[in-house]
């Protein structure tokens, strides 16, 4: 019977459903470790379906573990596992066409309906072959497509479950078996403690982490390699730096880059404050941003033309201690970008990451 459950709900995957509850083309994620690309992914109430293109010179293969899966990206309920593939076999070597690419499905049971991200993650004796947060919600772009991952190692090694089972028995000092070790990790698997705002002993805002991203020297930067160096110590790759964590004890952490600083973290913006938000003006220009408690409303021409405004969301916002210099991280299509908001003179100045010429100055209203 159970036989004949597994062949019944594998048909089911294989045939086009007509009542797909969502299709979602070329989906954004935040960062990978090889070099295949989903092109589109499927989601009903029967099965998830992820299509897979990779190129590669013919000759070469590739190999999809049986353990392969996908997970909510929020942390929430299990890893649930590849039931079929098509165009290749799971398990099985498959060597790359004379046409230098590969095409392929792989069939997973259903997501639970709020699920928006998800991490697709290759299981192998070696370690992880992954994708982390893919975009459930709307069509997206291959954004981390420009930088170079040749740099990132050859798989991700599973979190080390006898680090977690040493630090539990209360051990102060570090064992040989983890001074010895460098244990790859995906960046949900980084401390809760490192996220947040960090700042220098002046009250400067130097760091900021979440999951998805790190901001350092003015730029949104991606994990592209995660190494668990010691006890709440961690060498980060981005896309710009290597970021050593040297140490992270409650909220004081010692990060060193091209320098070593000590630094204390503080508190970030739940929103933006009421005196920023509203209408921002370019010059004598057109340009404008209207800005909301919770995102960036752009437009080249006046917002009355509502197809011409794009919609940027504010995912992070922090302020210096003084309150002069303020954040903002936006997510659009894909891509996260950086602006600030400065105080000068008592007026308040928005302008984008890197154009400081590019100034908008806000519209002043009265009742």
């Amino acid at each position: 019977m159970i036989k004949i459950g597994v062949a019944l709900w594998v048909t089911l995957c294989v045939i086009q459903i007509s009542f797909a509850q969502k299709v979602v083309y070329n989906p954004d994620y935040v960062s990978k470790n090889f070099s295949a690309i989903v092109t589109k992914i499927e989601v009903n109430s029967s099965a998830t379906i992820l299509h897979f293109l990779v190129k590669l010179p013919r000759g070469n293969y590739i190999t999809i573990p049986k353990e392969t899966y996908i997970e909510d990206a929020s942390g929430k309920g299990s890893k649930i596992y590849v039931v079929k593939a098509e165009e290749l076999d799971v398990g099985v070597r498959t060597v790359i066409p004379d046409t230098d690419e590969l095409r392929y499905r792989l069939c997973f049971p259903p997501l639970k309906k709020e699920v928006r991200r998800i991490n697709y993650g290759e299981s192998n004796p070696g370690g992880n072959w992954y994708i982390y947060k893919l975009n459930l919600t709307k069509n997206g772009r291959d954004f981390l497509k420009r930088y170079d991952n040749s740099k990132i190692e050859n798989s991700v090694r599973n979190y080390r479950k006898s680090i977690i089972r040493y630090k539990n028995k209360e051990n102060h000092n570090e064992s040989a078996l983890l001074i010895n070790s460098k244990t790859t990790l995906l960046p949900k698997d980084l401390p809760e403690q490192l996220f947040g705002s960090w700042y220098d002993k002046f009250g400067t805002l130097l760091f900021i982490a979440t999951p998805d991203y790190v901001v350092l020297n003015s730029r949104v930067q991606y994990y592209l390699n995660i190494q668990e160096t010691g006890v709440l110590k961690y060498q980060i790759e981005t896309s710009f730096n290597v970021i050593e964590i040297l140490s992270l004890k409650g909220d004081v952490m010692t990060l060193r880059t091209n320098r070593m600083e000590t630094l204390k973290k503080g508190v970030h913006l739940q929103k933006v404050p009421g005196r920023l938000q509203g209408t921002w003006l370019h010059g004598e220009e057109l340009k404008q941003i209207r800005v909301t408690e919770d995102s960036f409303l752009m437009s080249d021409e006046d917002h009355e033309k509502a197809e011409r405004i794009e919609k940027h969301h504010i995912d992070y916002i922090s302020t210096s201690e003084g309150g002069t210099l303020i954040s903002f991280v936006l997510y659009h299509k894909g891509t996260y970008k950086l602006f600030y908001v400065r105080q000068v003179n008592g007026n308040y100045e928005l302008y984008p990451r890197g154009r400081k010429d590019t100034v908008y100055k806000k519209v002043n209203t009265t009742n």
